[in-house]
């Protein structure tokens, strides 16, 4: 879980609202903080360098060097706004990241999880996903709501605000179209 959450607009991209989250690192000091943001639909193999894709073959890389600028362009405002959080909210640590790292992630339209019976089976398949890059930290509770579902026992949270039903139709190629609920 996040050690702390700021729901503060943090100017990045249309999903600025999704405020900032933190937690610490183990393994070296410090803290992982970053301004929550959607990035670019994109295919694995083929993201941009700069966001953790291939390295330049040649000076080119896969995604094409208007991809790479236009990634590049939010990687530096997302470590722009969150220095700024960091300089303003916590003031014994260096605002100036030691290290950046971008991460890739499935996403719902609406940033939610999806865990639920499958629709119109009449078996036990249960659904668990579209993380939305909250799904490592909310494991534990994931499974056991999917585990509840699938076993036909009441779930520890009402699973039709998770269920898949509610994204049926809706276009999960257009950020603009995520909104938070």
């Amino acid at each position: 879980m996040p050690v702390f959450i700021f729901q503060t607009d943090n100017g990045v991209g249309e999903m600025s609202g999704m405020g900032y989250y933190g937690l610490p690192i183990i393994d070296v000091p410090g803290i992982k903080a970053s301004a929550h943001y959607c990035g670019p639909r994109v295919a694995p193999d083929a993201r941009p360098a700069c966001a953790g894709g291939p390295p330049a073959v040649c000076g080119a890389t896969l995604a094409g060097s208007k991809a790479e600028a236009e990634a590049a362009d939010r990687i530096r405002a997302v470590v722009d706004s969150t220095s700024r959080l960091v300089g303003a909210n916590f003031p014994h640590l260096e605002k100036t990241p030691f290290e950046t790292q971008s991460c890739m992630y499935t996403s719902t339209p609406d940033h939610d999880f999806i865990i639920g019976r499958v629709p119109g089976l009449r078996s036990r398949v249960v659904l668990a996903g579209g993380g939305s890059g909250h799904a490592f930290k909310m494991g534990p509770a994931i499974g056991e709501m999917a585990a509840a579902a699938a076993m036909g026992w009441e779930p520890p949270l009402p699973l039709q605000p998770f269920g898949i039903e509610r994204l049926l139709g809706a276009s999960m190629l257009d950020e603009k179209q995520a909104g938070r609920r």
